[in-house]
């Protein structure tokens, strides 16, 4: 760009000399071919003018050097301020170009330090990202050696669950001949009673009453009781007859199986309800009743049965008292289980 521009002022300035030279060189031959014309045309004043010649060319030649060196002057002058331009122009080119270049150098310096600083940031960023990796490595490691401990632990596990599976088959193989002896004692227990029995004489055995005298007071007192609200009553009912195990409880029975209830109140469906204990003079004979009472208690709160408990001095009233506290709180207490605890007296 600034060659070009310097070679179009350079051929503008010959450009213009050229024509400076030639307006000095023209009016002089314009004056030479006037004067020659004039001369040739006077004719017989051609011997005059030859003798006048020589004062007549020296004053013309005065007169054209005045003129002719003014221009000259002025040509040489705007030559110079034109070669001055030139070279002021070419200078100020110079200075911007040099200015650029310094201004492309800075930005390029001012890159190349960001470039440098970023460089840093990344090779930073790559010995973070280098580290992390490590840190990765060293955990997928370590979950590696977990993993492998897990595999380990489970197939411990899982040799484990088989030797448990056999040891159950064994113990059911020994309750299963455990049942099988004890079905073959039972019979042969049964088969002892039943030689006694045989070898027995009539009239070993005789009747005896279910009540007695006062346990017979008590069932009239609980009858009526139940018959105004049309429920079912029995009398001396084993507790294994109307309680039962779920499964996996089948052990329970036998602690309550052997045990009886003096009386027992059912609904119209014959489900038991209320079970009630007469505590009469012969209750707690014995060293054990307090044990076979909470046996008792127990197995009736298990099977959500209610329990009342009548004493030997308590008459109808009482009793009456007792059976309708007992039977409000089956009344009540519908969506969850009774708390079989003997009924307060009055």
């Amino acid at each position: 760009m600034v060659r070009s521009r310097a070679a179009v002022l350079a051929v503008l300035f010959v450009i213009v000399s050229v024509h400076g030279d030639a307006n000095a060189k023209a009016p002089r031959h314009r004056h030479t071919t006037h004067a020659a014309g004039r001369t040739s045309g006077q004719g017989s004043n051609f011997g005059a003018v030859s003798k006048a010649a020589p004062e007549t060319q020296a004053v013309a030649s005065a007169k054209r050097e005045g003129p002719d060196t003014g221009r000259k002057r002025w040509w040489r002058l705007f030559g110079i301020a034109a070669w001055g331009g030139f070279i002021i122009y070419g200078a100020l080119l110079t200075g911007l170009r040099l200015a650029h270049r310094i201004s492309a150098r800075q930005r390029a310096e001012g890159e190349i330090e960001a470039l440098r600083k970023a460089g840093t940031a990344w090779r930073r960023r790559a010995e973070t990202a280098e580290a992390e990796v490590r840190t990765s490595k060293g955990r997928i490691s370590e979950l590696q050696q977990d993993n492998a401990r897990l595999r380990a632990d489970l197939a411990r596990q899982v040799e484990a669950d088989q030797r448990f599976t056999g040891i159950h088959k064994e113990v059911e193989q020994i309750q299963a001949r455990m049942d099988n002896v004890a079905a073959e004692r039972a019979g042969a227990i049964l088969d002892q009673h039943l030689a006694h029995l045989q070898a027995a004489q009539p009239g070993a055995l005789i009747k005896a009453k279910v009540l007695n005298g006062k346990e017979r007071s008590m069932f009239r007192s609980i009858l009526n009781w139940t018959l105004g609200r049309k429920l079912r009553l029995l009398a001396q009912v084993s507790m294994g007859e109307y309680l039962d195990t779920t499964t996996g409880a089948k052990d329970l029975r036998w602690a309550y199986n052997d045990r009886r209830t003096d009386f027992l109140i059912c609904d119209q469906d014959w489900v038991p309800m209320l079970a009630v204990e007469y505590h009469g003079s012969g209750h707690c004979l014995g060293r054990n009743w307090e044990r076979r009472d909470a046996i008792k208690a127990r197995a009736l709160l298990l099977a959500n049965v209610g329990l009342v408990i009548i004493e030997k001095d308590d008459g109808r009233r009482e009793v009456g008292a007792k059976l309708d506290a007992a039977y409000a709180r089956i009344e009540a207490s519908r969506a969850g289980p009774l708390e079989a605890r003997p009924v307060p007296g009055h």
